[in-house]
């Protein structure tokens, strides 16, 4: 079932469609269970076309889907396609993004080598015996500081 013919329900027959396919459903699982489903795909099918009206069901609800009613003697209005320039530049786009997103061996390499030259631009890190060294000496130079006022 699709979702357009679906939309195009009331709410009424969507929550009877949706009794009968949870119904089905309980059938479909009991009949796996006793060995009688032949097509397990069934379930799967039934599944989605439950998860398809709830789907629908719960956008009205929230007020996400507009439910336009049918006046007498107004004119249907016509859903226009995208023409293909519209579509040829949709299709640029998602290659465009597609190719930032998966970068090339090559890339990939050069990223390595520049991370490498950065590691050995900076100096080496001070081993902690080092630092409370420097540390101490801070102190010392501190404290006389101190005294010579």
């Amino acid at each position: 079932m699709k979702m357009e013919e679906l939309r195009e329900k009331d709410k009424d027959s969507l929550v009877n469609l949706e009794k009968e396919l949870t119904e089905n459903l309980f059938a479909a699982r009991l009949q796996k269970r006793t060995g009688q489903l032949e097509n397990t795909a069934k379930i799967v099918g039934t599944k989605r076309d439950l998860a398809r009206v709830k789907t629908v069901l719960r956008a009205r609800e929230l007020g996400l889907e507009v439910i336009e009613t049918p006046v007498a003697g107004a004119p249907k209005a016509e859903k226009k396609k995208p023409s293909k320039a519209v579509k040829l530049e949709a299709k640029k786009k998602q290659a465009k993004a597609s190719a930032k997103k998966a970068p090339t061996k090559t890339a990939k390499k050069k990223e390595v080598a520049k991370r490498a030259a950065k590691a050995e631009s900076k100096p080496a890190p001070k081993a902690k015996a080092d630092k409370k060294a420097d540390k101490a000496d801070k102190k010392k130079a501190g404290k006389s500081a101190g005294k010579k006022k």
